[in-house]
């Protein structure tokens, strides 16, 4: 922020840039409906990670890392290596030793029992923590703690008031913020609406405020008129507040961004609100919600100290309150105790320490808590899974030459973990080839539906530029296609409708009545008998490549028809000698009653299934003109290869072939093809079920259960990032943790793919993996808590219970087993790469923000260098180092995850 301006205008630009600056810090809001991983501190990663966990944990209160006990425990159980841990300290220790009265000790030994012992272990007799405080006292390193007024820098002042008090302030905030905003943003479903609310948020909160006593009560204890506490305009609303706060302009941004983050889903809800439709009819933006944040809590504190007799003013209310009574020592001196005591220092030592010895002591091991250490302990088990893994492919010998026999079927699947089991099964069976690429094929479209409805599929990286949309096949007679059609219209109006009469205020007893007698009989009937789930086909009818109107998006033309269809071979390898099936095989996932289906549908097509994407690709390849156009760059694909989409259901392991226009000819080739990919499902099957508790037979059940509160566990697990042939990974069991990305650098002169799949599909598993990370190691900040106690709101998020702030993050049952134990090992991901270093440097080089996410240990990074035969780590700052010759090994799997 810049120093302070008297001019309004430069005052409110001032204003708007914090704004906007604090708002780049908040996680990102998805529909229900188009759930997408994302990181919730994604607005954190220019910093390293250790200092963005630091950072966000004193705006969110949140944890970025498990406890240490968690890690203590693993220890002890041998499943955290031991060497390695102790590597990762002395690697990350700013020294070797501390002095005391002259004498060196180690430090690296002491942080390692902080791990290994349990923490009452390393209580220092009342002597020993008698004579650092007196140090510390003498240094100057005495806590005020408890006389100190508000500390801004670390938190809002209602969090403090509530510290000092036990108000209940912020829960009072949260619950009347939290019930206010949906009511305004999400209430008009029924046609009614709050008043003010189609002026903007925080006008209609002026509304809802106006009879309420906390604002007569404050007006009245400060005689002033209402409207000096609630002001017309939200700008000088929020000025007016941060004035009377008495913090500095360059506190501001800080403070408005602490105020987000204390309702951090409200506050991403309401930045993705702002740019969506739904914003012209009843306008909201991050500035409304700061000004309701901020004159509510301007009210609560007045209110707190009316009741107190304390006074209304912010400097006068800190100064009258009582001091926060505290009999602990001061941290720096239970830290220099504790390391005192381990090191066997008596405490006439601690009395003869320099003021310099003292001073650098308390730096050093405050810098190194308890939450530094359990940093160490994820490297370390970091290490361990990139060694495990390293020594797994390692022990293949590569490829020396490709088989000139024909294939009985070529598939690309998508990268998702979830395809690594099921290829490797379906290759044991001999004969066939699997292919890795994203989930959306390279079309990146705006798909309109027979029913009405239109969705995006592509990666939210991705805006669409092109059209699709859903056709009856033209083969059909004229009186079936209507009659399709119009099902399908009415397909997508009756649950409209429903919902529609279900919100209505005038339609709600009656409809609540009738519905609710006619679905007394189907959950009776499923209760007693859940249905067998359907394969998992949407969209039957024929996906056309044009637009329609009144779409406003072109369809794809021939030159960039021909673009995707070559992407797609240059990308993936996938070559001659080309079989006569080549399937394109998207997934999904079947599930009832789940808010979160779409969170395991494909996360590369924004929430929604890939089988659309894999159908209209599939298309493109069977048109003659874009064969021709192939091969004449070198593509050729035989008069016999057949193209066709095929869809594997995640939840059941069934996978439908799409033979829409499969000629007689293929039929065998097809029925092999199911035969095959059947028995590949029963294997995979049969991996699964143990994992979920229950019996191959019963996953399909599952999926139609409507009280299943884990249909499967989706992407929970992953940690790599494979991007290298196949021949590098066959044959491989990596469990279903790891992404695969088919990629040939021998095929790739001037480096685009591998700048097109660490640019795109890279980031998406990244977006992935650290979704998966933070809902695990803390679900109650990051993740939404338990699916038993949510609730849906508005049709698009969740909250728990009543009220409060809305939810984010995965829940607890795609992370955590019923008996507590945690299933996702959080780790971030490890890239491996097959590719010479300096091409990988190359594409780092032209990217500065990719490399930064390498540089600020957001994601790990190995390559295999067949050059010079070789594996290699990235360190920040653009070094590599060798990998030693790795030793062959089963990586960890899930079971050991906790």
């Amino acid at each position: 922020m810049t120093a302070p301006v008297a001019d309004a205008h430069a005052m409110e630009q001032q204003l708007h840039a914090a704004i906007t600056a604090a708002a780049a810090r908040l996680p990102r809001f998805f529909p229900l409906d188009a759930f997408v991983a994302s990181n919730p501190l994604q607005g954190f990663e220019h910093l390293d990670f250790d200092a963005a966990i630091a950072s966000a944990q004193r705006l969110s209160g949140g944890r970025g890392h498990l406890p240490l006990d968690t890690y203590r425990e693993r220890l002890a159980r041998g499943q955290l290596d031991r060497a390695r841990l102790r590597a990762a300290i002395a690697t990350a220790s700013s020294t070797p030793a501390l002095v005391i009265d002259g004498n060196r000790h180690t430090l690296p030994d002491y942080l390692f029992a902080r791990v290994e012992r349990a923490p009452h272990a390393l209580v220092p007799a009342p002597a020993l923590l008698a004579a650092a405080t007196a140090a510390c006292e003498r240094a100057g390193l005495g806590s005020d703690e408890g006389a100190a007024g508000w500390p801004v820098e670390h938190t809002t002042l209602l969090a403090w008031l509530d510290a000092r008090l036990d108000a209940g302030l912020c829960a009072r905030r949260d619950a009347l913020v939290g019930a206010f905003v949906p009511a305004c943003l999400l209430g008009d479903d029924g046609g009614l609406c709050m008043p003010g609310a189609r002026e903007g948020l925080y006008a209609a909160f002026r509304h809802h405020m106006a009879n309420e006593p906390l604002l007569a009560d404050a007006a009245s204890a400060l005689d002033l008129p209402r409207a000096a506490l609630l002001p017309d305009a939200a700008e000088t609303a929020v000025l007016g507040a941060l004035g009377t706060l008495g913090l500095a302009p360059e506190r501001r941004e800080d403070y408005l961004c602490q105020q987000l983050f204390a309702l951090k889903g409200w506050a991403a809800f309401v930045s993705w609100y702002a740019a969506s439709p739904r914003a012209a009819a009843h306008p909201a933006t991050l500035l409304d919600l700061l000004a309701v944040l901020l004159v509510t809590e301007r009210l609560l504190w007045i209110d707190l100290a009316l009741a107190h007799d304390l006074p209304c003013e912010v400097h006068g209310l800190a100064a009258h309150l009582p001091h926060a009574a505290t009999h602990e020592p001061p941290p720096a001196a239970s830290a220099i105790a504790a390391f005192a005591a381990f090191h066997g220092i008596a405490p006439a030592a601690l009395e003869r320490a320099t003021t310099e010895e003292m001073a650098t002591l308390a730096k050093t091991l405050c810098a190194q808590d308890d939450g530094w250490l359990a940093l160490r302990c994820l490297e370390a088990e970091e290490l361990a899974y990139r060694d495990a893994l390293v020594g797994q492919l390692a022990a293949r010998a590569p490829a020396t030459q490709t088989s000139s026999a024909r294939p009985r079927a070529q598939l690309a699947l998508c990268i998702d973990v979830r395809s690594e089991p099921l290829r490797r099964a379906l290759e044991a069976q001999g004969g066939y080839e699997t292919f890795g690429y994203a989930g959306f094929f390279g079309v990146a479209v705006s798909y309109a539906r027979l029913d009405g409805s239109v969705s995006t599929h592509c990666p939210v990286l991705l805006a669409p530029a092109h059209g699709a949309h859903e056709q009856v096949a033209p083969a059909l007679p004229a009186r079936a296609r209507h009659r399709l059609s119009a099902r399908a219209r009415l397909a997508g109006l009756l649950p409209a409708l429903r919902r529609a009469l279900k919100r209505h205020p005038l339609a709600t007893f009656g409809v609540v009545d009738g519905f609710g007698l006619l679905s007394v009989w189907p959950l009776l009937r499923d209760a007693v008998r859940p249905p067998a789930p359907q394969p998992r086909v949407p969209h039957l009818h024929v996906p056309a490549l044009g637009g329609k109107a009144p779409d406003v998006m072109p369809a794809l033309d021939d030159d960039e028809q021909l673009a995707v269809a070559r992407s797609f071979f240059e990308t993936t390898g996938l070559s001659a000698p080309f079989a006569r099936l080549i399937v394109l095989c998207g997934h999904a996932a079947s599930t009832t009653n789940n808010a979160y289906a779409a969170a395991l549908d494909c996360g590369a097509c924004g929430g929604h299934e890939g089988g659309t994407n894999a159908r209209l690709l599939a298309r493109i390849l069977e048109r003659p003109g874009v064969r021709r156009r192939l091969a004449a760059h070198g593509i050729e694909l035989p008069d016999d290869t057949r193209v066709v989409a095929a869809l594997h259901d995640t939840t059941t392991d069934h996978v439908t072939v799409f033979d829409d226009n499969l000629p007689a000819s293929h039929a065998r080739d097809a029925a092999a093809l199911r035969r095959a990919l059947e028995a590949a499902g029963q294997a995979n099957r049969a991996r699964r079920a143990p994992r979920l508790g229950t019996t191959p037979a019963a996953l399909a059940w599952r999926a139609a259960d409507g009280a299943e509160t884990r249909p499967e566990w989706g992407l929970a697990g992953n940690a790599a990032f494979v991007c290298a042939p196949r021949s590098t990974t066959l044959g491989c069991d990596l469990d279903g943790r790891t992404f695969l990305h088919s990629y040939d650098w021998t095929r790739d002169a001037d480096g685009q793919v591998l700048s097109a799949i660490m640019s795109a599909p890279l980031i998406v598993a990244q977006w992935i993996n650290a979704q998966y990370y933070f809902s695990s190691v803390d679900n109650a900040t990051w993740g939404s808590g338990s699916k038993v106690t949510q609730n849906i709101i508005g049709g698009c998020a969740v909250i728990q219970g009543e009220g409060g702030d809305l939810r984010l993050g995965l829940p607890e049952q795609s992370v955590r087993a019923d008996d507590g134990r945690l299933y996702h090992q959080p780790l971030r991901l490890l890239s491996v790469i097959e590719a010479p270093v300096a091409r990988i440097d190359a594409v780092l080089d032209a990217n500065a923000d990719l490399r930064a996410l390498f540089d600020h240990r957001w994601l790990r990074l190995v390559a295999l260098d067949r050059e010079r035969n070789a594996w290699f780590a990235y360190l920040p700052g653009g070094r590599w180092e060798a990998i030693p010759a790795p030793v062959p090994a089963t990586h960890p799997n899930l079971e050991g995850a906790a």
